[in-house]
């Protein structure tokens, strides 16, 4: 009679009447693994398989649910969830999410009516945007995207044993974390949860997490930041075991308002978090490694500094402009080879070290994994053309990565007759003027090239500065856009043997280099 009692009580207390069963023989869900045939009993496997589910999302939605679905074939998954109705696969729900210029909940409608058999989330004031009799399919939430994240970080915490690495950065994210993917995947293939682009923000980073599964042993994220507050909501999504700070520059500055709120985000990365056994940061920057003491956590740093835990003793340049560093890490010396000897690759290359050696991987996989990688499209990525080789770095632009462009390439094509090509850096605010005036300093002093164009409302300023210095033998001209450029079809072998072009990703210099290899076909 009390087992009675109790199988009754729990029966009225979970919402059975929310779920209708689909009358399959066996289903497997990704939370309850049934892969050998059949259960012995299905009713009661499928329905502890949709109580484990629900228990799942309303644990981790809380006070963020309003309702619950009454009419659904299928559960969602921690791994069943999309924001884009366009890339949606069977069995996955669609969360709306709302921006300045668009609103999801306007699909929501059309989805429900197309995908019978799945439901979707909704926020209650857009629920008016729904038929009354789709409502039943519906997970009613205050906010979707907060939802979004929520669920991201239940799925994520049923990864106990998951060795997760949060970086972040002014520059450098991307490859860093490329880098250290490619370690990982040399020590143990197949362990590492794989990564495209830099999904880095508040919707990508969730979007990422929910593609972990059991048979990941190792995750790299990295975090990005437009104003205060933004890591540190991303921090507690992810719960990492290894934290990074790559450095801190003028990136975004124009949102930050100033060098120090920037200074103030991206230490926000170190904000405390249960899981968390390692924190890496970069030693040369003084006051990085000053914010990141005061949290009174355990560093490992990287970086030139002597008194670095992983720290550069030699650069050697090579003919194919590829480099060999050789760097000093916990006592081990490895000496590892770059596709170039771009001083961020080769500061990206001691973070991902130093990362790989808080995950105790061995010196072999760190040497061989990161020999195995290439520089993505984009970024001081080499072509060759009949008459023109080009260093294409224009995935992106700051002050602090044109500088340390320029630098290499001033380095590494010394005694050449070179083509400089640089577009607007964005998002500078008040610092505009005078950062894009310090590259054409460099350009006038340490480059030295043949013929300086500048592309942009903002980069004029750096053709001004270098025009200044009066340079002798250097040629200066200035576009507003890409457009007015190609039009002019330059012969630049002309002028050089070796360009390097490289602008904000808001300015599209890639037209040009796209421009300039198809002419060549």
């Amino acid at each position: 009679m009390v087992a009675l009692a109790q199988e009754r009580h729990r029966r009225q207390n979970f919402p059975w009447h929310q779920v209708v069963f689909l009358r399959y023989k066996w289903l497997t869900f990704p939370l309850l693994s049934i892969s050998n045939g059949p259960p012995q009993n299905d009713s009661k496997t499928i329905r502890a398989s949709m109580e484990n589910n629900w228990n799942h999302i309303t644990n981790s939605l809380g006070t963020n649910l309003l309702q619950m679905p009454s009419k659904v074939k299928h559960v969602p998954s921690g791994n069943s969830f999309t924001t884009d109705t366009r890339k949606i696969s069977t069995n996955q729900w669609f969360v709306p999410l709302k921006g300045i210029t668009h609103n999801g909940h306007k699909f929501l409608a059309k989805f429900l009516k197309d995908k019978p058999e799945d439901g979707a989330l909704c926020e209650q004031e857009f629920l008016h945007m729904v038929p009354e009799t789709l409502h039943p399919r519906l997970l009613v939430v205050k906010d979707s995207l907060k939802a979004y994240q929520q669920l991201a970080h239940g799925w994520r915490q049923k990864f106990s044993s998951l060795e997760l690495v949060a970086l972040t950065g002014s520059v450098g994210k991307t490859t860093c974390k490329q880098m250290l993917g490619q370690i990982l995947k040399q020590h143990e293939s197949h362990a590492t949860l794989p990564f495209a682009g830099n999904f880095n923000n508040e919707i990508g980073v969730p979007q990422t997490l929910l593609t972990l599964n059991s048979k990941h042993k190792f995750a790299v994220l990295e975090l990005g930041a437009r104003n205060i507050g933004h890591i540190e909501t991303l921090v507690q999504m992810v719960d990492p075991t290894i934290k990074m700070c790559l450095n801190v520059g003028s990136a975004h500055i124009g949102e930050f308002k100033s060098l120090d709120n920037t200074y103030k985000a991206k230490l926000e990365i170190f904000t405390q978090s249960p899981r968390t056994h390692s924190h890496i940061c970069f030693h040369d920057d003084k006051k990085l490694l000053f914010g990141a003491k005061k949290e009174k956590i355990k560093l490992l740093s990287f970086g030139t500094n002597r008194d670095a835990d992983v720290k550069l003793i030699k650069i050697q340049r090579h003919k194919d402009k590829s480099s060999r560093i050789h760097v000093l890490a916990l006592g081990n010396t490895l000496e590892i080879r770059l596709p170039s000897a771009h001083e961020g690759l080769t500061m990206n290359a001691l973070a991902a070290v130093a990362a790989a050696k808080s995950l105790n991987i061995n010196n072999k996989s760190i040497c061989q994994g990161l020999e195995n990688f290439e520089n993505e499209q984009g970024r001081y990525q080499l072509h060759h053309t009949k008459s023109l080789s080009i260093i294409d770095d224009t995935y992106n632009s700051s002050p602090e990565s044109a500088s340390a462009g320029l630098k290499s390439f001033a380095e590494d094509y010394k005694g050449e007759k070179k083509v400089v090509i640089l577009g607007d850096m964005l998002e500078l605010g008040t610092n505009t003027q005078e950062e894009h005036e310090k590259l054409g300093e460099i350009c006038a002093t340490e480059v030295r090239p043949e013929l300086l164009i500048s592309i942009g409302k903002d980069s004029i300023f750096t053709t001004n500065a270098a025009k200044n210095l009066e340079t002798k033998g250097m040629e200066t001209l200035h576009f507003p856009n890409c457009e007015s450029f190609l039009k002019e079809k330059f012969r630049l072998d002309s002028f050089g043997s070796i360009l390097y072009i490289k602008g904000s990703r808001g300015i599209h210099l890639e037209k040009i280099v796209e421009s300039l290899l198809h002419q060549d076909q």
